[in-house]
């Protein structure tokens, strides 16, 4: 099987290496359309036997199943080069701003499939999201689940719940990231610990509240019990962290829902 990437912005690139990398797809059966040769020359470094489309139709032409990761402005355009009503191929977008309805109203018998990777695929513990039109087959849908169940979660959502889905798995990495990159910087003014040292720490320790969470062996309220003693310094991090932490993570939710336009969160 073929698999068509039309654009390779850092997204794309993120995701196309993380199957690379594993094998879930091989490089020879990557085809590879940019209108920025340098995106191009950086995958062919490590994969030289990626093959390389002159332009979107012939990408498209050649692919089995075609991945349009270009910017949101640029799908519908995109779409437009190559597809026609006896389009067969299944299309599979990168864009959680253009819903499915929109892609079926304008391409009333496409086979598209909405997909929202997570840069922590790159870590092989991502969770990829999709979201298709009544045309696409299940065996197209168990083509994309099984190449990117290789590196992580793959789940699939309509409607709201899958905007919502969205912000918590492909937006969490950068929420993540800001407050490990908070502690280092809080925790360097205080001249105890390198910074280096404080991502370490707090990193592995995330690693492994994570997986004890995945294996269902404790609630996140089991393992603050377990290590918040009665008066101790955990609790007493706690409580400072109730209020902030609650009202940081509202704005999140309002601020990243309002801007996908959902719904206005009152």
């Amino acid at each position: 099987m073929k698999y068509t990437f039309i654009g390779l912005g850092n997204m794309a690139q993120s995701m196309l290496h993380s199957l690379l990398r594993i094998q879930a797809i091989l490089p020879e059966e990557v085809i590879v359309y940019s209108r920025t040769e340098a995106s191009i020359e950086n995958i062919r470094k490590v994969y030289p036997n990626i093959i390389e489309a002159k332009s979107v139709q012939e990408a498209a032409y050649q692919g089995d199943m075609i991945f349009v990761c270009v910017y949101t402005h640029f799908v519908i355009e995109t779409l437009e080069k190559f597809y026609h009503e006896n389009f067969e191929k299944p299309i599979v977008y990168i864009s959680p701003s253009i819903p499915l309805e929109a892609i079926e109203e304008k391409f009333p018998r496409i086979k598209a499939t909405m997909l929202i990777p997570s840069v922590s695929s790159q870590g092989g513990n991502g969770v990829t999201l999709y979201s298709s039109t009544k045309n696409v087959l299940s065996e197209h849908k168990e083509v994309f689940r099984s190449i990117f169940g290789r590196v992580g979660l793959v789940k699939e959502y309509y409607g709201k719940e899958m905007f919502l889905a969205t912000i918590l798995s492909s937006c969490m990495p950068a929420f993540i990231a800001r407050i490990i990159e908070t502690f280092e910087k809080v925790g360097d003014d205080l001249k105890i610990l390198e910074p280096e040292e404080i991502r370490e720490i707090v990193s592995s320790t995330s690693v492994g509240v994570s997986n004890l969470l995945l294996s269902r062996e404790r609630t996140p309220r089991e393992i603050q019990e377990m290590v918040a003693t009665k008066g101790g310094i955990t609790e007493k991090g706690l409580l400072a962290m109730e209020r902030p932490v609650s009202e940081m993570v509202d704005a999140i939710y309002r601020a990243t829902l309002e801007k996908l336009g959902v719904f206005n969160v009152k």
